[in-house]
């Protein structure tokens, strides 16, 4: 699932292009990596959640990439975890999730 993220986004880089530059501003508005690791979200899987942390923050193809393996495959998870943060970083959340709901014609998944 991870990798078709990869094609994802490069549809929303040909097809739409304001989501990908919305994707792109809500990263900054989350913060730097080092100190907002705890309102990070990644899930649990394979080597454990600090490697995909890690992994997606290396950079933003990745952070695309991995946002669309947890929209897909853990939509609910993903909008509980974006409720219990706040601030700055709650914003940013909430962009992505609402970019990449635009991006599947707002289906949401549970």
């Amino acid at each position: 699932m991870h990798e078709t993220g990869h094609s994802f986004e490069k549809l929303l880089i040909a097809e739409f292009p304001e989501i990908y530059q919305n994707l792109l501003e809500s990263r900054y508005l989350i913060g730097n990596a080092e100190q907002t690791r705890e309102k990070m979200f990644a899930l649990d899987f394979l080597h454990g959640k600090e490697s995909r942390l890690d992994y997606y923050l290396s950079s933003f193809k990745e952070f695309i990439a991995e946002n669309y393996l947890m929209y897909v495959a853990n939509g609910e998870v993903f909008r509980r975890f974006i409720s219990s943060i706040d601030g700055d970083e709650k914003a940013g959340w909430q962009k992505v999730y609402s970019n990449f709901s635009k991006g599947f014609n707002c289906f949401e998944y549970k």
